[in-house]
């Protein structure tokens, strides 16, 4: 829909001497310099604070022109409610072994796992304090039931939310960042996961509280035993960290990808683990013989 704006000039406009004339702008009946007084991005000059009439245009408050009434996005079915962050999950004690699978890496060395029980199944079916029904059931009745979820309306940065995720299902998530407002389009990071995805509103949801009480599943952890090296011959480069190249995420995604691997932490080090493959040899090797990381002693 167009915009149509007035410009009223002075019968008699004043003979300024920098050349610069005073004019004014309306947007409908509305003066455009009583919208900015309002909302205290500028402030009237001389007498600009009076209501006056040119051309049979009238400069009043904005809000008596414009009938504006905000009662209907106070609607329980467009308020979204506001809920706790999400817990997080734990690491096993320093020299257990146990299950995992890495959900998301960032750099080679750093990203994001999630633990699975003995049976090699992730860890979704329940958070304790007598939570029975499982996370990934309560997921697969609300895919069913899209239709009856509420659009998101509060985008404050870690809001917990419901968004579409790479296989089109709706996952947890919570909102990072605006990254764009024409149209409008969210960063949502998501919490089972650890991966980042550009989101349309479209497919943002108000997250059923019931959901909350579920601690968020992927785990941020560094992954020790190398590093980048001090100097190699590629020349693509991760450009958020370019002391790793591309070729050795490459090459770490698919010695990790889809795999159920064995993880222990690391004594003294806060969230870092190492990753075993079945024949109980740490999964970093590779990389190390191509000559893509170094061997981290500390």
């Amino acid at each position: 829909m167009p915009l149509y704006i007035t410009l009223c000039i002075p019968q008699e406009p004043a003979n300024y001497s920098d050349g610069v004339a005073s004019v004014r702008i309306y947007c409908g009946n509305a003066s455009v310099s009583s919208i900015l007084e309002q909302y205290d991005h500028g402030i009237p000059t001389g007498c600009e604070k009076n209501n006056v009439e040119i051309n049979g245009i009238t400069d009043i408050p904005y809000e008596k022109i414009w009938r504006i009434d905000f009662q209907e996005l106070l609607q329980n079915g467009l308020e979204t409610p506001l809920l706790p962050k999400y817990s997080l999950e734990s690491l096993p004690r320093t020299g257990e072994l146990f299950k995992v699978e890495v959900t998301h890496l960032q750099t080679p060395n750093l990203g994001f796992i999630r633990i699975k029980n003995e049976s090699g199944k992730s860890q979704i079916s329940g958070c304790g304090d007598g939570v029975t029904e499982s996370l990934q059931s309560i997921l697969e009745k609300i895919n069913s039931e899209r239709t009856e979820l509420s659009h998101l309306t509060d985008f404050r940065t870690d809001m917990p939310c419901l968004a579409a995720y790479s296989d089109s299902l709706l996952h947890r998530g919570k909102l990072q960042s605006i990254k764009s407002y024409d149209p409008v389009t969210c960063v949502v990071e998501f919490v089972d996961y650890g991966a980042t995805l550009v989101v349309d509103t479209s497919s943002l949801f108000q997250l059923p509280a019931v959901l909350i009480q579920y601690p968020a599943k992927a785990i941020n952890v560094r992954l020790a035993g190398f590093k980048a090296p001090k100097e190699d011959f590629e020349i693509r480069r991760l450009q958020y960290c370019p002391e790793w190249s591309s070729k050795a995420l490459i090459e770490m995604v698919d010695i990790v990808g889809g795999k159920t691997l064995s993880a222990a932490c690391r004594a003294g080090s806060e969230n870092a683990v190492f990753l075993y493959d079945d024949n109980q040899q740490l999964v970093h090797k590779p990389l190390i013989t191509m000559g893509l990381a170094d061997v981290d002693e500390i």
